[in-house]
């Protein structure tokens, strides 16, 4: 009998429990569950914007709860972030939203004028009028507040002189974005001649050698500035300036014995970190500090060999007369035609493009027969 009473009390406790739990207003308060109860928020998640394209900016704020007899007033409040509101910025709104009897979206109404700089704010909910309904601000789960960022669609326009530093910073165009903007390199003039930082939106020289102004005077590059589901595109120029670098220091004179090893220092003319001139012990001379060699090259060869050594060119004349002058490759035109022929005792002018270096040099010897030998003059820093 004991036992029947005990098993009894057991199922009414856990019924009570069941019944108190279940019927409870507050239990689910602002969860949503209970038609008596319910949350607002933005239905948006920072924002991107172009001024000149947008006039008007609609943020809807939901309502979350599954009857609305009475209509909900929401108040909110809007701050710069960077930058200042420029004039004609306007919250339609004031301040408060209604959400309708029946409803379950109402809508903060914002004037965007066409603006010269950019900003970016925020709207955040402040207070939920309801007295009859447990509605109210969730803010450790829900949206109450959101940044916009307004941008500009002109054209970021840079100067700078050519051949700089790799990793070289060209801009940061992170200065007023939100956090949370990811940036990205959409198309480029120059494939692979810029990067931009995902995160922080520093845009930097990547391939420096594309900044030789005589091969690519502008280069361009779409950048794409996204948060969440919205983005932006910023169109980057860059100019580069004309620097000419003639080096008129006191002549010196560079041998390579026949039969030396080419990978040895001392038969190699470090002209620059990125210029070092050798010979194998045939063909002819190559570039060894880009990791290049050369096969057999034959006159007017468009091949990568007939391009070698890699980021020279070459002309007959010399340094005082630099307008005048034709600058080929090394085999395409500087040697050939009629026949190969080096202009031993002339004057030619070595170009290092990528760093607008121009040298005089003059041609003493070279060797054949599978010899490898060569020697020429030219001028220092």
């Amino acid at each position: 009998m004991m036992k029947t009473y005990k098993e009894l009390f057991l199922c009414i406790t856990v019924v009570s429990l069941f019944i108190l739990f279940g019927c409870s207003n507050n239990a689910d308060q602002f969860n949503g569950n209970n038609p008596k109860s319910g949350y607002v928020e933005i239905d948006a998640e920072n924002l991107l914007a172009i001024s000149e394209e947008v006039g008007s900016l609609t943020l809807p704020v939901n309502l979350n709860t599954s009857t609305n007899p009475n209509g909900v007033a929401v108040s909110y409040t809007i701050e710069a972030v960077n930058g200042t509101l420029p004039t004609g910025f306007n919250d339609i709104s004031n301040g408060h939203v209604i959400i309708e009897q029946g409803k379950d979206i109402g809508f903060i109404e914002l004037a965007i004028p066409d603006s010269d700089q950019e900003y970016s704010f925020k709207v955040s909910l402040t207070q939920v009028d309801d007295t009859d309904f447990s509605i109210g601000l969730d803010g450790d789960s829900k949206v109450t507040n959101t940044t916009v960022f307004v941008g500009l669609k002109d054209t970021i326009q840079i100067t700078i002189d050519e051949n700089p530093d790799e990793n070289q910073v060209l801009a940061s165009l992170a200065s007023n974005f939100i956090t949370g903007t990811t940036f990205s390199i959409e198309s480029e003039s120059v494939p692979g001649s810029m990067a931009v930082d995902e995160t922080t939106g520093e845009l930097s020289v990547l391939d420096r050698f594309a900044f030789d102004r005589e091969a690519n005077p502008v280069l361009t590059a779409s950048v794409n500035i996204n948060v969440g589901n919205t983005s932006i595109t910023k169109n980057i120029e860059v100019t580069l300036n004309d620097i000419t670098i003639i080096w008129s220091g006191p002549m010196v004179t560079f041998t390579k014995l026949d039969g030396s090893n080419w990978n040895l220092p001392e038969n190699q003319d470090r002209i620059t970190d990125d210029v070092w001139i050798t010979r194998q012990n045939r063909w002819s001379i190559f570039n060894i500090a880009q990791g290049d060699l050369t096969s057999r090259i034959r006159c007017n060869d468009n091949s990568v060999d007939g391009s070698r050594p890699l980021l020279t060119r070459w002309a007959r004349g010399n340094t005082s007369d630099l307008e005048s002058l034709t600058f080929t490759p090394f085999f395409n035109g500087y040697v050939c035609g009629p026949g190969v022929n080096l202009p031993f005792n002339q004057e030619s002018v070595l170009e290092i493009y990528g760093e607008d270096i121009f040298i005089d040099l003059v041609w003493l010897s070279w060797s054949n027969r599978g010899a490898g030998g060569f020697s020429y003059m030219r001028s220092t820093p």
